[in-house]
């Protein structure tokens, strides 16, 4: 019988042990010999991630030992973390950061050395031994370091140097053409690039040019074509589309208002794959939705594919097989292989397939918030990737102001159309948009309550310490003449006196992209203004929470703690939870 029940305290079948078991990311897929590779990150193993395959039988193994994780820390955000040819593998060891052998059977073998250096981005010559990688080397007294670099017989030999970051080293099936990309500070890869091409002779480079990108022009995912074309996307015509590059001329292959690129947080990403010469599968972004279609080079022509998926990621192949992780509103995260001649795919590795489409609302993937009754709105701001070079520039300059002018103009809109509750409206979010949730909140009087996800509090304090990758950042996204002194306006420890919602916080207490003291100082700064705030600091989690029990506590938590501030009669039984200064004084 049908109950009609307050928002926010609907009874789900979707619990946070739910969630968490489903929790399982997908990534770095690749095709070698029929069978499709893939890494899946496992909360209920403490984090680990297992290099997974399924052979042409559909019969689905781990490849590596139990105590072995495929993991790179590269920016630290890490990326592809193997390369695997004819069935031998070469990956990268979370735990000590070395790169591995490995052969059926047989025990993994390390060939770099043990000197904590990072290697990320494989890419394998013909020979099935030669390996390209960028690695990273971290110094006590400096800044780390970025390469390329050659592995082979056990020697580890520098490629190219001298540029403050590199990625996707690629080299040619004939093995006599190198491609990478490199950038400097202050940039991050989707503001500018360089693409760069030389020739590989007896083991080193010679006669580099840089064939395409710039400070003001992002390349991404150069790719050797089978008719020996180097293949690239750029956002040259304000849009990353696809182009081609046979040592004289580019060709701008697929002219449309889309983004076949996407912004290299971690290394390796991939959008479009070859399945035979002049054919290619490719995934890009259109009006906001995912989309999937094919583009025939020698006929000039392009067409789409129907697959029930609105995600794509992670896309590889070999020959007419075609591998990608694949999800939707109403599809479980999935590992998915896609016959291009049949035009059939087939699901070979899926996350909690069993719920009850009945308990779901489009367009959210995982619902534990829906479910129960809440509204959720995920606000796309200004910045963000999907509509084009300029509206990915939106936000510098503008970061702190425009993301929560958004967040505030979408909340403020679902509750004039009565869409949602302006008493009980909520924010949260993660890392930066744990910025854009704080900074709401002490800015905006329009949210109730927050739930910061390791965010930022103090840009300051964020400049000097955070890691290589984003030390820099800050100066394109805050601008103005006097950095420091918009650093402190901008950032919501400076302004905690103005906040009167009640916030809760989670924080992995091994974070090197936003150090805990961030969480601690405005936790703090707001405990000492009396406003009811909770802090929960979870051992051995770094930038996002990758362990079961840890997922589970922070949603049993945060609903917890909506329920209290609300006084929500709630279905579930709720998790212990300690607030401070509740209720007022």
């Amino acid at each position: 019988m049908k109950q009609t029940l307050p928002y926010g305290t609907w009874p789900s079948p979707i619990s946070a042990e739910r969630v968490a078991s489903a929790s399982r990311r997908f990534g770095q897929v690749q095709v070698d010999q029929g069978c499709v590779y893939w890494v899946e990150s496992r909360p209920e193993e403490g984090g680990r991630s297992v290099l997974v395959t399924c052979d042409d039988d559909g019969v689905v193994s781990d490849v590596v030992p139990k105590d072995f994780s495929v993991r790179s820390r590269v920016h630290e955000y890490g990326g592809v973390a193997y390369v695997v040819q004819n069935g031998v593998v070469f990956c990268s060891n979370g735990d000590d950061g070395r790169v591995y052998r490995m052969t059926q059977d047989a025990e993994p073998l390390p060939i770099t050395p043990d000197n904590s250096a990072r290697y990320a981005d494989f890419s394998i010559a013909s020979d099935g031994q030669t390996i390209f990688c960028v690695r990273e080397q971290h110094n006590s007294d400096t800044e780390p370091t970025n390469d390329m670099v050659c592995l082979k017989d056990d020697q580890v030999v520098v490629v190219v140097e001298g540029h403050d970051f590199y990625a996707a080293p690629r080299i040619s099936s004939d093995g006599r053409k190198l491609a990478w990309l490199s950038w400097d500070h202050p940039n991050m890869p989707w503001d500018g690039t360089e693409l760069w091409v030389a020739d590989w002779c007896d083991g080193k480079i010679e006669n580099a040019t840089c064939v395409a990108g710039g400070v003001d022009e992002a390349v991404f995912q150069p790719t050797w074509g089978q008719d020996g074309h180097l293949y690239y996307v750029s956002d040259v015509s304000g849009w990353w589309n696809l182009y081609s590059w046979d040592g004289c001329k580019h060709t701008h292959l697929w002219q449309k208002e889309a983004e076949f690129g996407l912004p290299l947080w971690s290394l390796g990403m991939t959008t479009y794959v070859e399945t035979q010469a002049g054919h290619w599968v490719c995934s890009y972004i259109e009006n906001g939705n995912a989309e999937l279609g094919t583009l025939d080079v020698p006929a000039q022509k392009t067409s789409s594919i129907d697959v029930p998926f609105s995600d794509y990621s992670a896309m590889a192949a070999e020959g007419n097989t075609v591998a990608f992780i694949g999800g939707g509103w109403d599809k479980a995260l999935a590992v998915v292989r896609f016959d291009r001649l049949r035009s059939q795919y087939q699901v070979i590795r899926e996350n909690d397939p069993d719920i009850d489409k009945d308990g779901l609302s489009c367009p959210e993937a995982i619902q534990y918030w829906t479910s129960r009754g809440f509204a959720v709105l995920d606000v796309n701001y200004r910045g963000s990737t999907g509509f084009g070079r300029v509206y990915r520039r939106a936000l510098d300059g503008q970061w702190g102001v425009y993301d929560v002018q958004d967040c505030v103009a979408g909340a403020q809109y679902l509750a004039n159309t009565e869409r949602a509750d302006d008493a009980r409206l909520l924010i949260r979010g993660g890392s930066a948009g744990g910025l854009t949730t704080l900074g709401a909140l002490a800015f905006y009087d329009v949210f109730k309550a927050g739930a910061s996800y390791y965010g930022v509090s103090d840009l300051a304090s964020l400049a000097q310490i955070t890691h290589k990758f984003e030390s820099q950042y800050l100066n394109r996204l805050i601008g103005g003449e006097d950095l420091e002194v918009t650093f402190k306006e901008r950032s919501p420890l400076y302004a905690a006196d103005q906040i009167s919602a009640p916030v809760i916080f989670f924080q992995g207490k091994e974070d090197p992209v936003v150090p805990p003291i961030q969480t601690q100082s405005m936790a703090d700064a707001l405990s000492k203004n009396h406003i009811p705030v909770a802090c929960v600091m979870f051992e051995g989690e770094m930038h996002g929470f990758r362990r079961a029990e840890n997922i589970i506590s922070s949603l049993n938590m945060e609903y917890a703690f909506y329920a209290t501030i609300f006084e929500l009669d709630c279905q579930d039984d709720l998790s212990e939870i300690n607030i401070d200064h509740w209720p007022r004084k």
